[in-house]
């Protein structure tokens, strides 16, 4: 089975069409599990769903902030796009995002400076050359790099 993300309940029943190849039926998206090389993680290659093909790749680091470290990602941030301002706040070792009159939204780390929000899909925050975090983008489900500045 696949989904477009961890969350769905349900998702598409993927059908073997060759070694490490699977396609969803009635569609023209064929994933390929791709095996690891010497320095390279496993990656799954997805074709037919868009002009360019997907590519994913396994994530074997783990990322525990500190607190301080935690603390620098706080802020409030701002998308011309949505017209919204969402604040970011460290409480205890975890971060959330606050948003006006809606539950918190929990993250968890991902990798370096990338967090899971759940249903909202993956963050990740920008910093400048000196390592000021700048801004971060959201990716989920039919959304890519939905940009928030940090506006203090």
């Amino acid at each position: 089975m696949a989904s477009t993300n961890a969350s769905d309940s349900g998702g598409f029943e993927l059908t073997p069409i060759g070694p490490n190849r699977f396609a969803i039926v009635g569609t023209p998206i064929v994933a390929e599990f791709v095996t690891p090389t010497s320095g390279k993680p496993q990656e799954i290659h997805v074709t037919g769903a868009g002009p360019k093909p997907t590519i994913s790749q396994l994530i074997t680091t783990s990322f525990t902030p500190s607190r301080a470290e935690l603390r620098a990602f706080e802020g409030t941030y701002t998308s011309d796009e949505v017209h919204g301002t969402y604040t970011v706040v460290a409480r205890d070792s975890r971060l959330a995002i606050v948003i006006p009159g809606r539950a918190d939204v929990p993250l968890e780390p991902l990798f370096t400076d990338a967090f899971s929000a759940g249903n909202w899909g993956v963050v990740k925050f920008l910093g400048n050359p000196n390592g000021v975090v700048t801004a971060f983008t959201m990716h989920a489900a039919g959304m890519r790099g939905l940009r928030f500045d940090r506006t203090r």
